[in-house]
Protein backbone atom coordinates (compact mmCIF):
# COMPACT_ATOMS: atom_id res chain seq x y z
CA UNK A 1 0.00 0.00 0.00
CA UNK A 2 2.77 2.39 0.90
CA UNK A 3 4.48 1.79 -2.17
CA UNK A 4 0.55 2.09 -4.23
CA UNK A 5 0.86 5.32 -2.40
CA UNK A 6 4.28 6.80 -3.25
CA UNK A 7 3.80 5.88 -6.99
CA UNK A 8 0.44 7.91 -7.09
CA UNK A 9 2.54 10.68 -5.51
CA UNK A 10 4.91 10.78 -7.58
CA UNK A 11 2.54 10.71 -10.68
CA UNK A 12 0.82 13.74 -9.11
CA UNK A 13 3.89 15.31 -8.65
CA UNK A 14 5.02 14.80 -12.34
CA UNK A 15 1.90 15.39 -13.67
CA UNK A 16 1.91 18.64 -12.42
CA UNK A 17 5.17 19.78 -13.51
CA UNK A 18 4.05 18.87 -16.97
CA UNK A 19 0.86 20.86 -16.73
CA UNK A 20 2.52 23.75 -14.76
CA UNK A 21 5.33 24.37 -16.98
CA UNK A 22 2.59 24.55 -19.89
CA UNK A 23 0.43 27.27 -17.74
CA UNK A 24 3.54 29.35 -17.10
CA UNK A 25 4.63 29.59 -20.61
CA UNK A 26 1.39 30.75 -21.58
CA UNK A 27 0.43 34.37 -21.96
CA UNK A 28 -1.56 36.01 -18.91
CA UNK A 29 -3.64 38.92 -19.56
CA UNK A 30 -5.68 41.09 -17.48
CA UNK A 31 -8.45 38.70 -17.30
CA UNK A 32 -7.41 35.74 -16.95
CA UNK A 33 -8.22 33.83 -13.39
CA UNK A 34 -4.64 33.67 -12.51
CA UNK A 35 -4.74 37.45 -11.17
CA UNK A 36 -7.35 36.49 -9.04
CA UNK A 37 -5.14 33.98 -7.57
CA UNK A 38 -2.51 36.84 -6.55
CA UNK A 39 -5.17 38.99 -5.44
CA UNK A 40 -6.74 36.10 -3.18
CA UNK A 41 -3.03 35.55 -1.89
CA UNK A 42 -2.34 38.98 -1.14
CA UNK A 43 -5.39 39.48 0.89
CA UNK A 44 -4.89 36.24 2.36
CA UNK A 45 -1.19 37.14 3.25
CA UNK A 46 -2.62 40.54 4.59
CA UNK A 47 -5.20 38.87 6.97
CA UNK A 48 -2.66 36.95 8.04
CA UNK A 49 -0.14 39.67 9.02
CA UNK A 50 -2.95 41.84 10.91
CA UNK A 51 -3.85 38.52 12.70
CA UNK A 52 0.03 38.12 13.61
CA UNK A 53 0.24 42.09 14.70
CA UNK A 54 -2.75 41.97 17.04
CA UNK A 55 -1.26 38.74 18.62
CA UNK A 56 2.04 40.62 19.13
CA UNK A 57 0.01 43.21 20.64
CA UNK A 58 -1.39 41.32 23.30
CA UNK A 59 2.08 39.42 24.23
CA UNK A 60 0.94 36.00 22.37
CA UNK A 61 3.89 35.61 20.79
CA UNK A 62 3.27 31.70 19.89
CA UNK A 63 0.31 32.21 17.82
CA UNK A 64 2.09 35.43 16.02
CA UNK A 65 4.66 32.75 15.25
CA UNK A 66 2.14 30.08 13.85
CA UNK A 67 -0.23 32.79 12.31
CA UNK A 68 3.02 34.06 10.60
CA UNK A 69 4.38 31.13 9.31
CA UNK A 70 1.12 30.03 7.62
CA UNK A 71 1.98 32.50 4.80
CA UNK A 72 5.13 31.80 2.56
CA UNK A 73 6.61 33.48 -0.80
CA UNK A 74 5.44 31.42 -3.62
CA UNK A 75 7.56 30.70 -6.44
CA UNK A 76 5.93 30.70 -9.80
CA UNK A 77 8.43 28.46 -11.06
CA UNK A 78 7.61 26.07 -8.92
CA UNK A 79 4.33 23.07 -7.83
CA UNK A 80 3.01 23.32 -4.65
CA UNK A 81 1.63 20.08 -3.41
CA UNK A 82 -1.63 20.17 -0.83
CA UNK A 83 -2.77 16.53 0.06
CA UNK A 84 -6.10 16.50 1.94
CA UNK A 85 -5.97 15.80 5.61
CA UNK A 86 -8.79 14.25 7.67
CA UNK A 87 -8.84 16.42 10.58
CA UNK A 88 -9.60 20.54 11.31
CA UNK A 89 -7.76 23.10 13.07
CA UNK A 90 -8.84 21.79 16.60
CA UNK A 91 -10.87 24.85 17.69
CA UNK A 92 -10.28 26.64 20.84
CA UNK A 93 -11.47 25.22 24.04
CA UNK A 94 -14.68 27.29 25.98
CA UNK A 95 -12.19 27.50 29.02
CA UNK A 96 -9.52 29.07 27.00
CA UNK A 97 -8.10 32.73 27.31
CA UNK A 98 -10.60 35.16 25.89
CA UNK A 99 -7.49 36.48 23.72
CA UNK A 100 -6.47 32.95 22.80
CA UNK A 101 -9.96 31.84 21.48
CA UNK A 102 -10.26 35.56 19.36
CA UNK A 103 -7.14 34.86 17.66
CA UNK A 104 -8.57 30.84 16.67
CA UNK A 105 -11.69 32.47 15.53
CA UNK A 106 -9.96 34.89 13.04
CA UNK A 107 -7.27 32.53 12.26
CA UNK A 108 -10.12 30.24 11.28
CA UNK A 109 -12.31 32.73 9.50
CA UNK A 110 -9.33 33.64 7.21
CA UNK A 111 -8.55 30.06 6.74
CA UNK A 112 -12.16 29.15 5.39
CA UNK A 113 -12.30 32.54 3.43
CA UNK A 114 -9.46 31.64 1.35
CA UNK A 115 -10.21 28.31 0.81
CA UNK A 116 -13.43 29.85 -0.49
CA UNK A 117 -12.09 31.79 -3.11
CA UNK A 118 -9.75 29.27 -4.01
CA UNK A 119 -12.39 26.71 -4.70
CA UNK A 120 -14.29 29.60 -6.76
CA UNK A 121 -10.62 30.20 -8.95
CA UNK A 122 -10.90 26.23 -9.25
CA UNK A 123 -14.31 26.56 -10.94
CA UNK A 124 -13.22 29.15 -13.42
CA UNK A 125 -10.09 27.92 -14.39
CA UNK A 126 -12.15 24.19 -14.83
CA UNK A 127 -14.78 26.56 -16.85
CA UNK A 128 -11.90 27.72 -19.06
CA UNK A 129 -10.45 24.56 -19.83
CA UNK A 130 -7.70 24.66 -17.78
CA UNK A 131 -8.01 21.27 -15.54
CA UNK A 132 -4.50 21.21 -13.98
CA UNK A 133 -4.68 24.44 -12.10
CA UNK A 134 -8.03 24.11 -10.91
CA UNK A 135 -7.24 19.89 -9.58
CA UNK A 136 -4.25 22.18 -8.09
CA UNK A 137 -6.52 24.42 -6.21
CA UNK A 138 -9.17 21.92 -5.21
CA UNK A 139 -7.05 20.12 -3.29
CA UNK A 140 -5.04 23.32 -1.90
CA UNK A 141 -8.40 24.31 -0.96
CA UNK A 142 -8.86 21.20 1.25
CA UNK A 143 -5.69 22.16 2.76
CA UNK A 144 -7.02 24.85 4.08
CA UNK A 145 -10.66 23.91 5.08
CA UNK A 146 -10.80 20.00 4.94
CA UNK A 147 -14.55 20.19 5.24
CA UNK A 148 -15.24 21.33 1.99
CA UNK A 149 -17.56 18.66 0.90
CA UNK A 150 -17.97 20.07 -2.85
CA UNK A 151 -14.18 19.55 -2.74
CA UNK A 152 -14.23 16.03 -1.18
CA UNK A 153 -16.83 15.49 -3.99
CA UNK A 154 -14.91 16.58 -6.65
CA UNK A 155 -11.60 14.78 -5.96
CA UNK A 156 -13.97 11.40 -5.80
CA UNK A 157 -13.77 11.12 -2.00
CA UNK A 158 -16.46 9.01 -0.10
CA UNK A 159 -18.16 9.87 2.71
CA UNK A 160 -17.84 7.00 5.43
CA UNK A 161 -19.60 6.14 8.58
CA UNK A 162 -15.40 7.03 9.61
CA UNK A 163 -14.68 9.93 7.97
CA UNK A 164 -13.69 11.13 4.48
CA UNK A 165 -12.24 8.01 2.41
CA UNK A 166 -9.67 10.39 0.42
CA UNK A 167 -9.32 7.37 -2.48
CA UNK A 168 -11.59 4.36 -2.76
CA UNK A 169 -9.42 1.13 -3.14
CA UNK A 170 -12.12 -0.81 -5.53
CA UNK A 171 -12.29 1.24 -8.37
CA UNK A 172 -14.85 -0.59 -11.30
CA UNK A 173 -14.16 0.20 -14.74
CA UNK A 174 -16.42 -0.51 -17.98
CA UNK A 175 -17.84 0.52 -20.95
CA UNK A 176 -20.36 3.13 -20.73
CA UNK A 177 -23.80 1.73 -22.03
CA UNK A 178 -25.70 4.88 -23.15
CA UNK A 179 -24.13 8.53 -24.75
CA UNK A 180 -23.09 10.81 -22.73
CA UNK A 181 -25.58 13.51 -21.88
CA UNK A 182 -22.72 16.20 -21.12
CA UNK A 183 -20.35 15.54 -23.94
CA UNK A 184 -22.69 13.90 -26.22
CA UNK A 185 -20.29 11.00 -26.37
CA UNK A 186 -21.66 7.55 -28.04
CA UNK A 187 -22.35 4.29 -25.96
CA UNK A 188 -19.06 2.44 -26.05
CA UNK A 189 -16.80 5.36 -26.94
CA UNK A 190 -16.04 6.25 -23.33
CA UNK A 191 -15.51 3.92 -20.03
CA UNK A 192 -17.39 4.40 -16.90
CA UNK A 193 -15.34 4.38 -13.46
CA UNK A 194 -17.14 4.10 -10.01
Amino acid sequence: MVRHFSFKTLAILLLGMAFSSVAHSQQVNSTTPTLSRVESDKKFAAALQSIADECRAKSLEKQAVETAALNFARDPGRLYVFLPTETTVAAASNDADPSLKAWHDKLQSARLNYAAELLKLATELAAADRGAEAFQLVHESLHWDPTLEVARKALGHRQTDSGWQPYSERLKVKMATRAHSLTKWNSGEYLLVS
